[in-house]
């Protein structure tokens, strides 16, 4: 028997739509735009501004990334961090 991992999915689901709203306010594109398989450094070109997301990103969630974020991960990979890290700190 699978244990039921719906309350996690959930979880992930809610962390990935604040995600990509923040994402959308710093770039000012609709949410519909944003693909969940896009790359953080394809959204932020710029190494200083995709600096200021992820600060804005570890305040919003209450976590910290270090060395497991990647620049290259997509905005999807990078809400399944923030919920590791957010049960990490539990």
């Amino acid at each position: 028997m699978r244990p039921d991992n719906s309350g996690v999915m959930e979880v992930i689901f809610v962390i990935l739509e604040r995600l990509i709203s923040l994402i959308c306010d710093e770039l000012g594109c609709d949410v519909d735009e944003l693909d969940e398989q896009a790359q953080m450094d394809e959204l932020f070109s710029d190494e200083v501004e995709l600096e200021e997301m992820v600060i804005v990103l570890e305040g919003e969630f209450g976590v910290e990334f270090g060395r497991e974020f990647s620049a290259d991960m997509t905005v999807e990979a990078l809400a399944d961090l923030i919920a590791e890290s957010m049960e990490d700190d539990s």
